[in-house]
């Protein structure tokens, strides 16, 4: 269906994983407690991550393969070195590269939230009538 609105789109997968050694690496902490914040930050470093895996890996698999015959990589070093591809720089490594402008956007904490609103009818006097006995709410009190 997206390929249809969206014929130009690229469907990147990141494995939660991934972006979980990406922030322990880079000591981005997630807290789950405070708010839902967190969540728009997790889909921004699913973008920054993907996008470095798909430039890297996934863009050209073929040429991959091909201009890296037999050659291991490691994974756990993946942001240690620049990461380019074709005149596209997914990733500038270093103290004063990409990371700079990925710290600038996790600091930000004033994320658009817009909730549903929604009322809903007739649930309060729509239950199935019971008679009086053990374990209902009333009992309880």
């Amino acid at each position: 269906m997206l390929k249809k609105i969206l014929p130009d789109t690229e469907i990147v997968y990141v494995k939660a994983k991934t972006v979980s050694k990406f922030r322990q690496d880079f000591d981005f902490i997630k807290v789950r407690d405070m708010n839902d914040l967190h969540h728009a930050k997790d889909a921004y470093l699913n973008i920054v991550v993907g996008n470095v895996y798909f430039v890297k890996f996934t863009k050209n698999a073929a040429w991959f393969v091909k201009e890296n015959p037999g050659r291991t990589y490691n994974l756990e070093k993946m942001f240690i070195w620049d990461v380019a591809r074709d005149g596209e720089i997914a990733w500038k490594a270093g103290k004063s590269g990409s990371i700079v402008q990925v710290r600038a956007m996790m600091e930000k904490n004033h994320i658009l939230v817009t909730r549903r609103s929604y009322e809903v009818k007739g649930g309060l006097f729509d239950q199935q009538i019971l008679k009086k006995g053990k374990g209902l709410f009333w009992n309880m009190c």
